[in-house]
């Protein structure tokens, strides 16, 4: 192939790339001039923009080891469904932020997905745990009413705020359930550790291309409180697995 048959070819994948990925000025300088080392910006626009979405994708399977374990194990033990509902509350503010506030897609697309996992996970939740009629009607009222708020509200700013407050309220009842059970029930230390990493680099893909404080709280925080849940998740590895293996025995009897 030749150079100008290679530039049409590259030219034609524009405007998949630009501007989902790259600026036009960034694409002309990275992919038809290939000049990396005189355009450092556009180096690290293109790597945040890639790690972004790649966070988006990986996100989509994010929690269904979790699922995967509530299903198995026909059982919700361990988890706190006061965090699952907090966790739901935090993705909802933060994607009504963000879409609101026109940020770009790869920043917070896996909150979409997130939200849509917690959702089965509460479902799940309310068939194994037997919560009553009127507890699904209140929750469902409450969320019905947020999602009214956050969408109403004249102002975006404080949805910010709000994913802020949900992520500080929504880890700390689960640390306190395992803490309280000496184990970590259907939780997952894959998932955990995943979610820790893509906490940690979504707050970097943040930080380059929103530039809000208030957002890059709403990621730090949940960086630092995940770091936490991991922490115990792996210290109580051994507990679990003799919580359920005695769990399992009792049933055979």
């Amino acid at each position: 192939m030749g150079a100008s048959a290679l530039v049409q070819a590259l030219n034609a994948t524009r405007p998949l790339v630009s501007p989902w990925i790259v600026s036009d000025s960034c694409f002309d300088a990275l992919a038809l001039e290939w000049d990396l080392v005189n355009n450092p910006e556009c180096v690290v626009q293109a790597a945040s923009k890639a790690a972004g979405y790649g966070i988006v994708v990986a996100a989509s399977a994010l929690k269904l080891p979790v699922i995967y374990n509530i299903v198995h194990t026909n059982s919700v033990d361990g988890l706190s469904l006061s965090s699952v509902y907090l966790e739901a509350l935090m993705y909802l503010a933060s994607l009504v932020f963000h879409v609101r506030n026109g940020s770009p897609v790869s920043t917070y697309g896996e909150k979409y997905t997130l939200l849509a996992q917690n959702l089965v996970i509460t479902a799940l939740a309310w068939r194994l745990g037997q919560r009553s009629a009127q507890h699904r009607l209140l929750a469902s009222a409450a969320a019905a009413l947020a999602v009214a708020a956050m969408v109403a509200a004249p102002e975006p700013a404080w949805l910010a705020g709000a994913a802020v407050a949900c992520a500080m309220a929504a880890r700390v009842p689960q640390l306190v359930a395992n803490a309280r059970n000496g184990h970590t029930g259907v939780l997952s230390v894959g998932s955990q550790a995943v979610a820790v990493a893509g906490a940690a680099v979504r707050a970097a893909t943040v930080a380059f291309e929103v530039a809000n404080p208030a957002a890059l709280a709403s990621e730090l925080l949940p960086l630092m409180l995940n770091l936490g849940l991991l922490a115990q998740l792996v210290a109580m590895r051994g507990a679990t697995r003799a919580h359920f293996a005695a769990k399992l025995a009792h049933k055979k009897r």
